[in-house]
């Protein structure tokens, strides 16, 4: 009994001396895959930290990315259960921009790799690139190949409404017209209708904002038989890999440059068999970043101004894919792009973008 006494009792300490962290994540549903792609990267770095002796420990919870209300009780119930002292995720735009106001209003530190509309909360930063950047290439592209007329077909939610006013913003602007909008939801992926009003618009150039459709929108697109140059985000290479090719043969995209000489990409290949792309490489440098930001605000009782000030005083920090340095102007950790093409199944660069 005295031993069994002890053994709790050591347990108890060693459970007061976690530090535990909570994660949103889309783990089922319909972008399971990317809540895998950030399990992957927060578990690497969580092993790579807590090898040299430290405790912290991840608390996940399944956010979907439908669902606020579900997100909503997940956040109470790590603060108030689990009593977390920071939050990892999530990923989609809408349950990220809960997750803000939920970390301004309880102040609790809040990074997520999903996607950034700058700042959106008073406690909440991205390691991505800022989505506006990326939607400004894509306009950039176009207006400079002559489309002058353009389309866009998007997911009707936060992160697809993003994409297409920033595009829209940016055409306009710079003399281009867009000359129709569509968008779908994701309980319904028939797009032919949408197609087709665009098809009578004649537009010059089409962007379908699809990231996670993995190519059905391109298969309806060669079916009708729409012949015009498409744009699209960096997610059509993710899931590209996995689908047929030629749907999505002649796509223009941008995506982040990533450090090639890294070594994280080989001990990631090496532990899953799989290569680290966007997201992973995105997601183990949010958990890095926040576990050094609890290491250094330890004597602050872990407070989220103390980490969001160490945060976004990062300069030159060495990053999985690359060094990284916060801009407090846009809000986000910058990176230089690389203009790519679908060609003869193969992912080809077509240019490199400056970081300016």
């Amino acid at each position: 009994m005295i031993l069994m006494f002890l053994t709790l009792l050591i347990g108890c300490k060693q459970n007061d001396n976690e530090l535990k962290i909570g994660v949103i994540a889309p783990l089922t549903g319909p972008l399971a895959k990317y809540g895998e792609d950030m399990r992957k990267g927060f578990d690497m770095a969580l092993g790579d930290y807590n090898s040299v002796d430290n405790k912290i420990k991840l608390i996940y919870e399944d956010v979907t990315c439908l669902d606020v209300k579900q997100a909503t009780t997940s956040l109470n119930k790590l603060k108030s259960f689990d009593e977390v002292r920071a939050f990892l995720g999530s990923f989609c735009g809408h349950i990220i921009k809960s997750t803000a106001e939920f970390s301004t209003m309880n102040s609790i530190f809040s990074i997520t790799p999903g996607d950034n509309f700058g700042r959106i909360g008073d406690y909440i930063i991205s390691s991505r690139y800022l989505l506006e950047k990326e939607a400004k290439l894509l306009g950039e592209y176009a207006l400079s190949k002559g489309w002058k007329n353009l389309a866009v077909l998007y997911l009707n939610n936060d992160w697809g409404i993003g994409y297409k006013d920033e595009i829209k913003k940016y055409i306009e602007i710079n003399g281009g017209k867009v000359i129709a909008t569509e968008s779908y939801f994701w309980d319904n992926l028939d797009v032919r209708t949408q197609l087709i009003k665009i098809r009578e618009k004649n537009p010059d150039a089409l962007f379908i904002i699809d990231g996670t459709a993995q190519g059905i929108i391109f298969k309806q697109i060669k079916e009708l038989g729409l012949e015009l140059p498409l744009l699209s985000e960096w997610q059509v290479e993710d899931w590209g890999k996995e689908v047929d090719k030629a749907i999505i043969e002649g796509v223009y995209y941008f995506e982040p440059i990533i450090d090639e000489t890294s070594s994280f990409r080989q001990r990631f290949k090496e532990k899953y068999s799989v290569e680290a792309y966007t997201l992973s490489i995105d997601s183990y440098d949010a958990a890095m970043i926040l576990f050094k930001a609890l290491e250094n605000c330890e004597k602050e009782n872990y407070d989220a101004q103390c980490m969001l000030d160490f945060v976004t005083n990062l300069k030159d920090y060495e990053g999985a894919g690359g060094r990284l340095t916060f801009d407090k102007e846009t809000w986000s950790f910058d990176k230089p792009f690389q203009l790519k093409q679908v060609k003869n199944g193969e992912f080809i660069v077509l240019s490199e973008v400056n970081q300016e």
